[in-house]
């Protein structure tokens, strides 16, 4: 468990969270969208809501249940590096800028928690915008980079919506690849990383990375700190913060998230424990399941998986796949499996605990809505599927 004094998290331990509290195949809830007990209760404080929609409240303008001012829905571009059926897939960018610093590409990661940012794209000093603290931040990820650097604050703006006051981030000071991941994209240190996309990762995942580090976008002003969603398609997409709540009649799949604390008055919620069920080929399991960004293919972990047929950690081509939410009688996914990534591409990665994690794919087969007030994450299949 990282400390306030070293804030250290691997993207690996982070998915392997206990998934405890989530649900079981046969459990009403998730996916369904049939009103749960919590839901109810929900529904009974919603007095003077406009709208009940899952359990969620649509205020009136102006204000909503928190007293939060509301504002309107911010668009942030999204560019796409590589792309689907490339060599290293598709890596989505947003433009972010630190202080009175200038504006760079960050890797957007919803697999991850809190912006990470190279020094070399960064001022400090007077008239900068940005403090630097001496608190070290550390973290690994799964494809084997490390970043080390300090914690620092500032205004931070996404796009061209700033934050409503400083927040904390990671400044990185060095970057490289874990012993066992030679061949990470920080194998040539933060200037090989920078040729791969950008100047450093914007996790905006709902967890906290520790020392105080949480996703920029709980700081954002009034409303636009409760909501988001996120959908790409060929080179570009679209990250928006504010984001209204899709219709119910859209909604392939509503899941839940457990709430692991707060940060900041804020909640935050256990986005890697999301309970799927998956069938590929003749084989299913049901596992806690992260949507992430961050990751160019779907990877599955597990010895509901192990027979499934593959080349090496590749599944072979043509293997049907579908995905549940657990207790739901009916998938709200499905496609084949082949050999493009970031469309179709599955590897398998383990056995030794279970665990689904959805890679980018997700998000060019849906535009994902994340409630993070009410903890709830909503799947709306684009028209193209």
């Amino acid at each position: 468990m990282p400390t306030p004094s070293s804030s250290s998290v691997t993207h690996e331990a982070r998915s392997s969270s206990c998934p405890e509290g989530r649900r079981v195949p046969g459990e009403p809830g998730e996916g369904s969208k049939g009103v749960t007990d919590a839901q109810r209760k929900v529904i009974v404080g919603c007095v003077g809501a406009l709208v009940v929609w899952f359990g969620m409240c649509a205020w009136p303008v102006g204000a909503n249940a928190q007293g939060t001012a509301v504002s309107k829905p911010v668009a942030v571009p999204v560019r796409i590096v590589g792309g689907q059926g490339t060599i290293q897939g598709a890596r989505p960018t947003v433009e972010v800028r630190v202080g009175n610093s200038a504006a760079v590409p960050v890797i957007l990661d919803t697999g991850s928690s809190g912006l990470r940012i190279f020094a070399t794209a960064v001022r400090t000093g007077p008239k900068s915008g940005v403090s630097v603290s001496t608190t070290p931040s550390n973290i690994t990820y799964a494809g084997g980079h490390r970043f080390t650097g300090v914690v620092a604050t500032s205004v931070i703006t996404i796009g061209s919506q700033r934050t409503a006051k400083p927040v904390q981030f990671g400044l990185v000071q060095n970057a490289f690849c874990i012993p066992r991941k030679p061949k990470c994209p920080a194998a040539q240190g933060m200037a090989g990383f920078e040729k791969s996309g950008g100047y450093g990762i914007l996790g905006i995942g709902t967890q906290s990375s520790g020392g105080g580090i949480v996703s920029p976008l709980f700081g954002m002003p009034g409303s636009l700190s409760n909501s988001w969603s996120l959908h790409m398609k060929a080179l570009s997409g679209q990250l928006t913060l504010g984001a209204l709540m899709p219709p119910a009649s859209t909604v392939g799949a509503a899941l839940q998230m457990k709430q692991i604390g707060t940060s900041g008055g804020h909640p935050l919620w256990a986005d890697s424990r999301l309970s799927l069920c998956l069938t590929i080929g003749t084989a299913q399991g049901c596992a806690p399941t992260l949507l992430d960004s961050g990751t160019y293919s779907m990877q599955l972990y597990g010895q509901a998986f192990a027979q499934v047929p593959t080349i090496g950690r590749t599944v072979k081509g043509g293997i049907a796949v579908s995905v549940n939410a657990a207790g739901a009688p009916h998938p709200f996914w499905q496609f084949s499996t082949g050999t493009v990534k970031s469309e179709d591409l599955v590897t398998l990665r383990g056995v030794t605990r279970s665990f689904i994690n959805t890679g980018v794919q997700a998000f060019f087969d849906f535009t994902v809505t994340y409630n993070d007030l009410q903890g709830t994450v909503l799947l709306v299949p684009s028209v193209s599927r």
